[in-house]
């Protein structure tokens, strides 16, 4: 009876374990694709004043948000307005990076428990198995 209550407990650990690892390996693949095409996991409002000129002076470069120069020509403009998009991509992957670095711990506990309560839950089945 107490061997079937162990393997029971073993085989609920490795359950939970396996829903950790299947959560912290979707997490990390969005991470994943944030880091490589941060233009994927952008939402769209915050592209949107990145889109176009008007668009960019009409949100970023407003007096009230701290723009710049409204009457700058539009070359300067599409000039701030790309260095401005590539910061934002750039602070996208670095949220990437971290949300990868986040996963990291959790999945490594949830892959140490499920290896060490597998094989206690095979150790139980091989030595009931000796018992029929």
């Amino acid at each position: 009876m107490k061997n079937i209550v162990l393997e029971i407990y073993a085989l609920a650990v490795c359950f939970v374990s396996l829903a950790v690892l299947a959560a912290t390996l979707s997490i990390g693949g969005y991470a994943a694709v944030s880091v490589y095409s941060p233009r994927t996991t952008i939402y769209a409002a915050q592209m949107q004043p990145y889109l176009d000129n008007d668009s960019f002076r009409k949100t970023i470069m407003t007096p009230d948000a701290g723009g710049g120069d409204a009457n700058l020509s539009d070359a300067d403009v599409t000039k701030q307005r790309e260095k401005a998009l590539a910061d934002l991509l750039e602070t996208q992957k670095t949220s990437g990076i971290q949300l990868a670095l986040s996963q990291i711990g959790p999945f490594a506990i949830a892959l140490i428990l499920f290896m060490i309560h597998w094989g206690m839950g095979a150790t139980i089945r091989r030595s009931r198995a000796g018992e029929i």
